[in-house]
């Protein structure tokens, strides 16, 4: 038993020494003719933890390690050959295209361009159109929440009211200091559930609600809520390419990755065909 304590404890100072270069020892453990080494289980202590709690970590390690491959070898000798030849394959194919994904995102990192131009992007939205059908209502304007108590409320609603560009500044200094949300980039669309969750709005008819109302000021129990809606676009309508863009740019990123590792493809096999690379062997009808 002291013998035991005294080989895990040493293991212990293996596994928490990985900064020292070590000499190559013998093997901690066996099943069948499998090894189990030392440098297996460097690293698997973490630092801090007592002998004791090193030595059960370690002890529980080696046990697991014994299990599995005892319970491998077990499946090994008694599976049908047809089975470990199917499973053999399947580890092959599963290997291949690690290998083959791993090279091709490499490609990918080192070689991809991944700007676009604008009329790219106006390009594909235009040709594209039928694609990009909206699923919801959006809506473009300012929205500002304020707490019913924020300092020069009334100050903050005339610039919101005037809506002129000096006004829009101060009002976008102020939001900044006090304002629990806001929108005041009047190029952006947001979908109308997107709004409805931070301001609260509620409607049975979403149709009616954006045709009746441009200006809203109303006040809940917490909060001043001001609202102006620009411009509106029914479901099922034609999404604006500002909402679009960025989906629009990784589609086209997406499509030039292809392109690109087709095009990698297509080369490696050009190349090899011009250097007698490989052959085929098919007897003639």
């Amino acid at each position: 038993m002291q013998r035991i304590v005294i080989l895990f404890a040493s293991l212990v100072l293996v596994s928490s020494c990985s900064d020292r270069q070590k000499e190559e020892q013998g093997p901690i453990a066996r099943v069948f003719d499998k090894y189990l080494y030392e440098d297996d289980i460097s690293g698997l202590v973490p630092e801090g933890k007592s002998p004791e709690d090193s030595i059960s970590i370690i002890k529980s390690y080696i046990d697991n390690w014994i299990r599995e491959e005892l319970i491998l070898a077990q499946a090994e000798y008694n599976l049908p050959d047809e089975q470990e030849a199917i499973i053999e394959e399947d580890v092959n194919e599963y290997r291949t295209a690690k290998i083959v994904y791993a090279y091709e995102r490499e490609l990918i990192r080192e070689k991809l361009d991944t700007s676009f131009s604008e009329t790219e992007i106006q390009e594909y939205y235009h040709s594209n159109k039928k694609n990009f059908e909206l699923k919801d209502y959006i809506v473009r304007g300012n929205y500002v929440k304020l707490e019913k108590n924020a300092p020069n409320k009334e100050q903050a609603i005339e610039w919101f009211n005037k809506g002129g560009e000096e006004e829009f500044a101060e009002l976008k200094d102020y939001c900044f200091q006090y304002a629990q949300t806001f929108i005041l980039d009047t190029a952006r669309w947001i979908y109308f559930k997107e709004l409805q969750k931070q301001s609260g709005i509620e409607t049975l008819n979403v149709k009616d609600f954006l045709k009746e109302n441009k200006h809203l000021e109303f006040e809940d129990e917490y909060y001043l809520h001001l609202l102006r809606i620009d411009e509106y676009l029914m479901k099922d309508s034609i999404s604006p390419l500002a909402l679009e863009r960025e989906n629009i740019r990784n589609i086209l990123l997406n499509q030039r990755k292809l392109d690109l590792v087709k095009t990698m493809h297509n080369q490696i096999y050009k190349n090899a065909l011009k250097k007698d690379k490989f052959e085929i062997f098919l007897k003639k009808e």
